[in-house]
Order: C-alpha cells, then sequence, then structure tokens
C-alpha cells in the first residue's frame, strides 16, 4: 500500500489514567515553536523565480500588488511572515476552484441487475 510505517518508542512525561498497554495513538511532533508571529495562510504564499510575496491590497483599496516577504515556520495550514508585511496590510488569497474528476459509473454487486433506461 505505499505506506512506511516507524516503530517508535515514546515515553509521555505524564501517563493519562486512560492508557492501557498495546493501545496506538496518533502524536503531534512539535520542532520549532514561535509566539506572537505575523501568519497568513499557505494559500496566500506565491513564489516567483528567486522571490517568495503575498499579494496585498493598497491603501485605496483598488488594486492589488505584489510584496516580497520574508517566511519562516510554516505547518499545513500556516506560514509565519518574517519580514515585509504588518498587521495593517491587507493580504489577497486568490479564491480556488477544485471540481472532482467525473468517476464512471459503475455497479453494485449487492444489488440486482437492472436495465438501463433508453
Amino acid at each position: 500500500n505505499n505506506v512506511t510505517i516507524y516503530d517508535v518508542d515514546i515515553v509521555p512525561r505524564e501517563v493519562p489514567a486512560f492508557f492501557r498497554s498495546g493501545m496506538s495513538a496518533n502524536v503531534e511532533m512539535v520542532q520549532e515553536k514561535r509566539a506572537g508571529v505575523l501568519l497568513v495562510p499557505v494559500d496566500a504564499i506565491n513564489k516567483d523565480e528567486d522571490k517568495t510575496y503575498v499579494q496585498v491590497r493598497n491603501k485605496s483599496g483598488n488594486t492589488v500588488e505584489k510584496r516580497v516577504v520574508e517566511i519562516g515556520l510554516s505547518d499545513e495550514r500556516s506560514v509565519e511572515v518574517a519580514s515585509g508585511l504588518t498587521t495593517a496590510d491587507t493580504v489577497v488569497v486568490q479564491d480556488r476552484t477544485y471540481s472532482p474528476q467525473e468517476k464512471p459509473s459503475g455497479t453494485n454487486p449487492f444489488l440486482p441487475f437492472r436495465a438501463k433506461r433508453k
């Protein structure tokens, strides 16, 4: 199934009373952590050649400009902006629409065969 499994022994600082031997758990590992930083959604970050930028609405609100930023830590949802942006800026995120691919209609092996209508 193309799944790699690693056996890892982790000893928690405190063991909850409901833990039992042989239980499995999902664990989130924190490698680095910062507080009080400016975050933007991952979808707001754009890359062009060697530069990383976000789109920012100008003060009049009529146009959008590219603003080069320096990014820091990120996770699957948010990215830290280390420089190039302030809390007064309005970041524009492009709206993306995803449409699922049409799957060929199949038959259910547990239902009796039905003739197709013409």
